[in-house]
């Protein structure tokens, strides 16, 4: 990379690192491409011509979020694995990473999209994503013939959703002031019981039981 591209980079970076800051501190539409530029150290020209303004900022914050090596390093985790309640302790841990790493964009895109038509499409990409990411886990599931009886693996996907979506985390960590940990132990404990078969709930408590008494002995 040639020293125009590495600044012409790092500017960009600067941008997007001042953006996400000011975004949650003020809110998406609160936040001007002058106090942008400001923090970033760049005139407000720059803030358009190197990431397209306050819409292209927020479309490559969506790109961190979605597209995180977190989210990659899970889907191999889960692919390798052939133990339901693993997979699901995985997924827990997963969406917890994420929620703790990219709660502040979540919330800039959901505060401006009913404000925001752009906004609003960035924000039905990411969740597609985060949708397809619960229907890959509600197949492999399925493969593994873990699910309840009768749950098809689009249930299963929206069983997935509804525990690990956006609104779960929310609720107990914004209202309900739970921690990440009891959180995701909670989250992990109820979609185990909504998805998974009698036979894997068993197994699984039985892998537990022997690695206690392992430990034990």
């Amino acid at each position: 990379m040639n020293l125009r591209k590495q600044y012409a980079e790092e500017t960009r970076r600067s941008i997007i690192k001042a953006a996400r800051k000011l975004f949650a501190e003020r809110g998406y539409l609160k936040t001007r491409v002058e106090d942008i530029a400001s923090l970033a150290g760049v005139a407000a020209v720059t803030v358009y011509t190197s990431v397209g303004g306050k819409s292209g900022i927020l479309q490559a914050l969506i790109e961190i979020w979605t597209l995180s090596p977190i989210r990659n390093a899970a889907a191999l985790s889960i692919e390798a694995s052939e133990n339901p309640k693993q997979i699901l302790e995985i997924v827990g841990r997963t969406m917890r990473s994420m929620r703790e790493e990219f709660a502040d964009i979540i919330y800039a895109l959901h505060d401006a999209a009913p404000f925001d038509a752009a906004v609003a499409k960035y924000l039905e990409v990411a969740t597609q994503r985060y949708r397809g990411s619960c229907f890959m886990v509600a197949e492999k599931l399925k493969s593994l013939d873990a699910l309840r009886p009768g749950l098809s693996v689009n249930q299963a996907r929206d069983v997935l959703w509804f525990y690990f979506g956006y609104w779960s985390w929310f609720t107990h960590r914004e209202e309900n002031g739970w921690s990440y940990d009891d959180a995701e132990r909670w989250l992990v404990d109820a979609v185990t019981q909504a998805l998974l078969k009698e036979r894997g709930l068993r197994r699984s408590r039985a892998r537990r039981a022997e690695k206690t008494s392992s430990l034990m002995s």
